[in-house]
């Protein structure tokens, strides 16, 4: 079982689909969990692409991203299974169908070295830990100066009418570590913490098909010590095979204003659009 990979949906937060270069935290790769009995190792591979649909202009901005991870089983741990990865990612912008060409574009993501584990509770509930720490190897990491980003996660997935629906809560919080206060190519205050938590409900429809729906509150905190509580919803639907999956994910967008969260806002400025595809060798 790759636990690395069963995370899958069940954390994502609304710095995903971001149209401009950003210290991605808690961000979990949406790799298709898959059992494989004749090894301990695996390598998964997934593609994706996001635009923001809320922008009008007649060059849509479309995100690409490509990742790679090696994960391995450590085996039966107590109650429950652990894992072991390492993984990375390239990242492109395009302005239609035109590579942007610049320094900056396309770029490397950080290393990630991940564990994680898994165990059942309250009968067929599943509990997942996940740590990960983020080398700064990566072209935005070397050009702002992060020193180090840590991410830690706990999911519960707690199934109803035979697992066809399942609801799941999910904690987060990354540590990131900086060399300066401000960002050297926005000149804004740096990040130095976030705390995320998200509520998501997925049903599966059949024949490889599932949808769900998920709510994310996020509060980020920034070296000046001011704090942003932010939110965003977002859909979608999936289809799994035997050792790759597909998926359409719809976020409505996020806000940072400190008002009650609504599940259905709307965001005038970012709703992202994404399709991504994850294959397990």
């Amino acid at each position: 079982m790759r636990l690395i990979f069963a995370l899958t949906f069940l954390l994502t937060t609304s710095a995903f689909g971001q149209m401009t270069p950003q210290k991605s935290v808690t961000k979990v790769k949406q790799v298709a969990p898959i059992t494989t009995k004749a090894r301990n190792w695996s390598i998964g591979l997934g593609y994706g692409v996001s635009t923001n649909l809320a922008n009008e202009n007649s060059n849509r901005v479309y995100e690409n991203s490509l990742d790679a991870e090696l994960s391995y089983s450590l085996g039966k741990i107590g109650n429950g299974e652990a894992g072991l990865s390492i993984g990375s990612g390239l990242l492109a912008y395009a302005d239609g169908n035109n590579i942007r060409k610049q320094e900056s574009n396309p770029i490397w993501n950080d290393i990630a070295i991940g564990f994680s584990y898994g165990q059942k509770v309250f009968g067929s509930s599943k509990l997942v830990l996940a740590f990960t720490e983020n080398l700064p190897t990566g072209y935005e990491s070397q050009m702002e100066g992060y020193k180090s980003v840590i991410d830690s996660a706990a999911s519960l997935a707690v199934p109803f009418f035979n697992g066809s629906l399942s609801v799941v809560n999910t904690i987060a919080f990354s540590a990131i570590i900086n060399s300066y206060a401000e960002s050297t190519s926005t000149l804004e205050t740096n990040t130095d913490n976030v705390t995320v938590y998200s509520l998501g409900i997925n049903y599966v429809i059949g024949a490889g098909f599932s949808i769900g729906a998920k709510g994310v509150v996020k509060s980020v905190h920034f070296m000046n010590n001011e704090n942003q509580l932010r939110t965003s919803t977002s859909e979608f639907i999936r289809y799994k095979g035997s050792n790759w999956a597909a998926s359409l994910s719809y976020l409505l967008g996020n806000y940072d204003e400190n008002e009650n969260y609504r599940f259905l806002y709307l965001d005038d400025t970012r709703r992202v659009f994404k399709f991504g595809v994850n294959f397990e060798i």
